[in-house]
């Protein structure tokens, strides 16, 4: 945790410079300089039990879960796999080739696990960055899966449900940085978003400019993802999201 006293010795533009990188955003300019070393304290109290909640889904030792089949198709990174824990309980297993770092393993999982916190990942049960995987709650079914059953129409319910995704991890600065529309999965009408291999706060120097980098980039990332595939004449909300100068450029009105 950082020191009030170093802290006190920082101008109060310096203090809304470690604000702002730890995705502290609203109402930093009304603050004096006692309020900013107040809520800096506070928000390292909370993050310091969030991460020690999250050390405790460490386990380094052997795979005590039964495997019981792949679940989806082999991605870049891994498998994941349907598999079953001591409590008989089912849950998905998402395994790493076996020279994935370690260290690489326990940063997503915790970017999953921040996520998780704020409702919009699946839980996390346990990582082993030894025998390289995560287990995490099971969910019904991806977005791919659902367009199959709705014969590639989404309801405006359910094209709002992926903005407020994308919105929510601008709120609580996790960059996932992929459309891939398989990485959003649903369980009981709730929409969340499960794979964070490639995710990055959005403080990061990479989206110096956007305000809402998820929301910016995921909703036209989505859109020329399934482009060729699917057709999306009928997502009027999601089309209607993308900035028109953007829109108009890469004439989004004539996309199928």
């Amino acid at each position: 945790m950082a020191d009030d006293l170093e802290w006190s010795y920082k101008t109060v533009y310096q203090l809304k410079q470690m604000a702002l990188a730890k995705g502290i955003k609203s109402g930093l300019s009304k603050l004096t300089k006692a309020q900013l070393i107040k809520l800096l304290s506070r928000d390292d109290t909370k993050k310091s039990k969030k991460i020690g909640s999250f050390s405790k889904l460490r386990n380094d030792g052997p795979n005590t879960y039964a495997n019981i089949g792949q679940l989806g198709s082999p991605g870049k990174e891994g498998i994941v796999y349907l598999v079953m824990g001591q409590d008989e309980k089912l849950y998905a297993m998402k395994t790493f080739r076996k020279t994935k770092s370690g260290n690489t393993i326990e940063r997503e999982a915790y970017f999953q696990f921040l996520a998780a916190q704020n409702g919009i990942a699946p839980k996390i049960i346990e990582y082993n960055p030894v025998e390289k995987y995560i287990v995490m709650e099971r969910l019904d079914k991806t977005l791919v899966e659902l367009l199959k059953e709705q014969k590639n129409v989404l309801t405006k319910s359910q094209q709002e449900k992926i903005i407020e995704l994308y919105d929510s991890l601008d709120e609580i600065g996790i960059m996932v940085d992929d459309s891939n529309p398989r990485n959003i999965m649903i369980k009981n009408d709730r929409f969340y978003m499960i794979d964070y291999g490639f995710a990055k706060y959005t403080t990061d120097k990479s989206y110096q400019g956007y305000k809402r980098p998820n929301f910016t980039i995921l909703t036209i990332g989505l859109l020329t993802w399934v482009k060729d595939t699917i057709p999306t004449k009928t997502w009027t909300y999601i089309r209607s999201q993308v900035n028109p100068i953007l829109a108009k450029k890469l004439e989004l009105d004539t996309w199928p």
